[in-house]
């Protein structure tokens, strides 16, 4: 029932959903690599991040994101 009364903008059933450990260092590292890769190349003007909220510790994955890319593009 709960598919036929959710929101219509969502994508996915709430219950197909898996969950990532971005608070692990390996994690992060393996999940994020290719996208600091290219920011710290200045390949890419900014990272964007879905949904802060649902992280375990947003502003630890933020200071990770700016460490990353500390001195990329000025």
């Amino acid at each position: 029932m709960a598919a036929d009364e959710i929101n219509y903008r969502r994508f996915f059933d709430i219950n197909d959903l898996a969950a990532v450990r971005m608070e692990r260092d390996d994690v992060f590292e393996a999940t994020q690599s290719f996208a600091l890769d290219l920011a710290a190349a200045g390949t890419v003007d900014g990272l964007r991040i879905d949904h802060p909220d649902g992280l375990y510790d947003p502003a630890r994955i933020s200071r990770c994101c700016s460490r990353a890319t500390r001195g990329a593009r000025g």
